[in-house]
């Protein structure tokens, strides 16, 4: 078997030399038109689908206060008659 020895020296550049490369590639595939449209819009639809959960769980949550509102009030209405 053909073992090859790199000293230390030669391990750290081959190290970074692969960083070097990698993080080239990462911040082209960034940069890619493409790549931030898709990203954006993923963003996008999950900030989306969070701001129509909030909305909804809101207009829920006033609908039942308006309700219970309402019944309190018909309540008070309906004593009042049954006094007069």
């Amino acid at each position: 078997m053909n073992e090859v020895e790199l000293s230390e020296a030669s391990a750290r550049k081959l190290a970074q030399a692969t960083a070097d490369l990698v993080v080239d590639k990462l911040f082209e595939k960034a940069a890619d038109e493409e790549t931030v449209t898709r990203v954006a819009s993923v963003w996008g639809n999950q900030l989306d689908r969070h701001i129509g959960k909030i909305v909804r769980r809101t207009v829920y949550a006033f609908v039942i206060g308006l309700i219970f509102f309402i019944g309190i009030k018909m309540d008070t209405i309906l004593e009042w008659l049954k006094r007069n």
